[in-house]
């Protein structure tokens, strides 16, 4: 006999083709039970994250078509009736809270405590265009009032403000975070 079939008859019960002995599905069942939620929790992981960064690139589109409406508006509205100083303004600090809106964006991301500056900084900038809105309706309707101009532009520039001392927070958190870490 040679080496190689003197080694298939002493292991001949590892060539067994039969059925897996009792209990080999439980156990190998057991086996993967214990692998299985490691799996699932990673897998959570990611579907989670992936979701808040969906979300706060929905909120950016939400928050840069709703600049885009209003300041398509205001232009139009004042393109007839207001100074070019006026529309200058107008468009200058439109242009600057599009950028700290956006930076909002990108510090807010993975962070929920940033998260919920973000939604009320977005909260409060809607109010304040709301209520610019209502002052850019007004300025026209009284016939180009100086302190109704005034009042848009404390307007822009409350709301840069406001933008500012959210970064700031933001900022500090995310400080806060790498200090901890």
């Amino acid at each position: 006999m040679s080496i190689l079939e003197q080694r298939i008859t002493k292991n001949k019960e590892l060539f067994d083709v039969n059925e897996p002995e009792e209990g080999h599905f439980k156990r190998f069942q057991e086996k993967l039970q214990k692998i299985q939620p490691e799996v699932k929790r990673s897998y959570r992981r990611f579907y989670v994250g992936t979701m808040k960064i969906a979300a706060s690139v929905i909120v950016l589109l939400a928050v840069t078509f709703m600049l885009f409406i209003y300041n398509n508006g205001s232009k139009n509205l004042f393109a007839s009736e207001a100074s070019p100083e006026l529309l200058e303004a107008v468009d200058y600090y439109s242009t600057i809270n599009e950028q700290k809106l956006a930076k909002i964006d990108e510090l807010s991301k993975g962070d929920t405590e940033s998260e919920k500056l973000k939604e009320n900084a977005l909260s409060n900038a809607n109010a304040i265009a709301m209520e610019t809105k209502e002052l850019e309706k007004e300025y026209i309707a009284s016939n180009k009032d100086a302190r109704v101009l005034g009042a848009i532009v404390s307007n822009y520039r409350f709301l840069a403000s406001v933008l500012d001392k959210v970064i700031d927070n933001m900022n500090e958190v995310q400080e806060k975070k790498m200090g901890v870490l």
